[in-house]
């Protein structure tokens, strides 16, 4: 006899843990055939992302927009600027801040890891099948919560 649900007694917290533990692995995994982390992934898919919209991308722009530590940002980004994946100059407007931008191989490297990316996303996901809009928006309505807090 299987026990039936109840929610109650369920811990949502412990689930969305393991849940994100599996796809993070899952990531981590296809990420570093290509030899980067999941992290450096983020902070360079970022840049990318924050350049379409204004060429000065800054490290705390970046470390707000992606939702991550200053400290780590900055030490991953030095990582990403030794590997020659983007560029790091003394910000115009600022002589203590870097503005960065992605090189052209930054760029031909996220194209790849976009593919990987994508591919595990939608493996993982797709499980959701027509709850997957629905699932999304509760996660930004979590998140927009948190951000408020």
């Amino acid at each position: 006899m299987t026990k039936e649900l109840n929610i109650h007694e369920q811990s949502i917290g412990f689930s969305l843990w393991q849940a994100s533990n599996s796809w993070q692995r899952l990531q981590r995994e296809v990420l570093s055939k290509i030899g980067l982390t999941h992290v450096q992934f983020l902070l360079l898919k970022g840049i990318e992302w924050l350049e379409t919209f204004d060429a000065a991308v800054t490290q705390i722009r970046l470390a707000s927009h992606v939702n991550t530590d200053p400290m780590m940002t900055s030490q991953v980004v030095r990582t990403l600027h030794s590997r020659k994946l983007i560029e790091r100059t003394t910000a115009p407007h600022d002589a203590r801040s870097f503005q960065l931008m992605t090189t052209q191989e930054g760029r031909d490297l996220l194209e790849k890891a976009n593919t990987l990316v994508e591919e595990v996303d939608q493996k993982f996901f797709g499980k959701l099948k027509e709850k997957e809009l629905s699932f999304y928006f509760d996660l930004q309505t979590l998140l927009e919560d948190s951000n408020n807090s």
